[in-house]
């Protein structure tokens, strides 16, 4: 009310008209007024008069805060406002501290203190106020990501990456490069989206290299024309009618399907990589072995096939468990197939035990490695050592019985294997 009073007749002088008294103010007798003035206290004083007229007989308000922090000022203001969550009581800010504190070990206590710490190797949660512990960050071996606690263990490219590795590996926290956008990332791309979500489909094969979309495009619509995707409208999930139907359909379109699915690795490379796959219940789907496959050249993939068939042709597959003699005459009946795939080596089979030496117990690829490195001679004598083996111990034998039947049932095999 103050200043809007005192601005009031500011305005009014600075206009250039005049404020007459309400009372004592007249003419002087020669037609002019007398002045109003405003002292500093902003209370109004009458010309030739002693007598000052209070703001409150003018309707002012006085607030009226004194000893209070807080509450109503008695003018429609305010003495003060509490902090969060603390209420004003007879005009005084009241922190209740032990009621803040409630079911918590730590943290504050809305009264600028602590509700309590935490010990050693422990910090505090604020959201739940409860000691937890404390999360170490570990960056060992990574270059990039989360340490686990928080922080970060750097991004890509990092100081040790080559140029093009400008993406982080969230599983494996190294620095990669970024994924070509090819047919088969389409496919990978298909399987983030949610079931029957046409857009995200549509955006996988919108984002992915024009060669990619060509190759997509061409096995989708050799699979169309095949009748590939009516098999499923005329057969039920799960019947041999409908992966006999499957089979019939996807075969035109193999040469579009290795356009599409392939990678760098030989043939040899392909056989190494589904030998670290792990086995999985009869039935279910092997995503390792999935990604081997995709990670084959089309002329590996070929070879593969090729030997594939040709076992199923001559019963391999039919070979009672245990009877290596059926499954070696298969595979000896597919000996122009095999080759194209596991050309022979230089080593001899002495040469073959010596480097299966130096591989860990589990290393299969390691193992078949050797082998393949091995002359069709040294192959075909490491093979019948392991027929008499197999003979003398079973399909699981043991360190000791192996070791056993080498110097005993098998040793005339063995000795002519280290004597090549």
């Amino acid at each position: 009310m103050k200043k809007i009073l005192g601005l009031a007749v500011v305005a009014l002088f600075g206009m250039g008209l005049a404020l007459s008294a309400c009372d004592g103010g007249g003419d002087d007798g020669n037609g002019k007024k007398d002045d109003v003035k405003i002292e500093n206290d902003n209370s109004v004083t009458p010309p030739d008069g002693d007598v000052t007229v209070p703001e409150d007989d003018l309707g002012g308000c006085v607030p009226a805060c004194d000893g209070k922090q807080c509450g109503p000022d008695g003018c429609g203001g305010t003495c003060g406002v509490c902090d969060p969550g603390i209420p004003c009581q007879d005009g005084v800010c009241v922190c209740d501290a032990a009621k803040n504190c409630a079911g918590k070990e730590c943290g504050p206590d809305g009264c600028g203190g602590e509700c309590g710490t935490c010990k050693e190797g422990f910090e505090c949660n604020l959201g739940s106020g409860m000691c937890a512990e404390k999360v170490v960050g570990n960056c060992d071996g990574k270059q990039c990501g989360s340490d686990g606690a928080g922080g970060s263990c750097g991004t890509c490219p990092c100081d040790d990456c080559e140029p093009d590795q400008v993406v982080c590996n969230t599983e494996t926290f190294q620095c990669e490069a970024e994924q070509a956008k090819d047919c088969k990332w389409i496919f990978d791309c298909f399987d983030t989206c949610p079931e029957g979500d046409q857009a995200c489909y549509q955006n996988c094969v919108n984002e992915a290299s024009l060669p990619a979309q060509m190759a997509y495009n061409n096995l989708m619509q050799c699979l169309t024309d095949s009748g590939y995707f009516d098999c499923f409208d005329q057969f039920a999930e799960g019947t041999p009618e409908l992966d006999a139907c499957l089979e019939k359909a996807f075969d035109p379109c193999m040469d579009y399907y290795y356009e599409c699915f392939h990678g760098d690795l030989d043939c040899q490379g392909l056989n190494a990589c589904f030998s670290t796959c792990p086995e999985v219940p009869e039935g279910q789907p092997n995503p390792c072995i999935n990604d081997c496959w995709s990670s084959g050249s089309v002329e590996a993939q070929k070879a593969y096939t090729a030997i594939l068939e040709c076992l199923e042709a001559q019963g391999y597959w039919d070979c009672a468990q245990g009877d290596s003699q059926c499954t070696a005459d298969a595979e000896a009946k597919c000996e122009a197939e095999f080759a194209v795939c596991f050309p022979p080596g230089t080593m001899t089979c002495k040469e073959i035990f010596d480097c299966m030496d130096t591989c860990a117990p589990t290393d299969q690829a390691c193992f078949s490695n050797c082998y393949q490195s091995g002359t069709k001679e040294a192959q075909t004598m490491f093979g019948e050592i392991v027929d008499c083996i197999i003979a003398e111990c079973g399909d699981q034998a043991t360190p000791e019985c192996e070791d056993s039947a080498l110097k005993g049932t098998c040793s005339q095999q063995y000795n002519e294997c280290l004597g090549s």
